[in-house]
């Protein structure tokens, strides 16, 4: 069931209108594929031309996976027939899709920034590991000490009445 479905008439003037089409298209396949992999949401664009397409696709987390699959698939053929329109969207029972010429969602963290963080990370790792050594070494070396302190005062008691 269709609760809503919006096509935009404002149309990319300077892309190629088959084009831009076709970057709809793939966008939404995209999106789709991707948010069946990452479980129930995701986003995707298009870049090339005058104009990128970004899309968003999720499913109700009541859904199983073919539910989902289903919804999106029904979805993104709504929004296939609201190109070449800039926008589209389409909420279902289950399921919302979008896409549009303008970004309206919060990019996530590029795979690259979290290798950033990579040289950080060892170093904290390596640091503990060596306190964690020096510390134990240095406990054993003064548990060695005292032992030999104690053993020689008990001989020494020993001796001496």
């Amino acid at each position: 069931m269709t609760l809503w479905y919006v096509v935009s008439q404002k149309h990319p003037l300077t892309d190629s209108i088959l084009k831009f089409k076709k970057r709809i298209a793939s966008v939404i396949h995209n999106v789709t594929a991707m948010a069946l992999g990452n479980g129930t949401f995701a986003t995707a664009e298009a870049k090339g031309g005058d104009f990128s397409v970004y899309a968003l696709a999720q499913c109700w987390n009541t859904l199983d996976r073919d539910e989902c699959r289903k919804c999106l698939v029904n979805a993104g053929s709504k929004l296939s027939q609201c190109a070449p329109g800039s926008e589209g969207s389409a909420l279902f029972t289950g399921c919302y899709m979008k896409y549009s010429t303008e970004i309206f969602f919060k990019k996530s963290v590029e795979s690259e920034d979290l290798y950033d963080n990579t040289g950080i990370i060892v170093a904290v790792t390596l640091s503990s590991v060596a306190f964690v050594v020096l510390a134990s070494f240095g406990a054993f070396i003064g548990y060695e000490r005292l032992s030999k302190r104690i053993g020689g005062e008990i001989a020494t008691k020993k001796l001496c009445p």
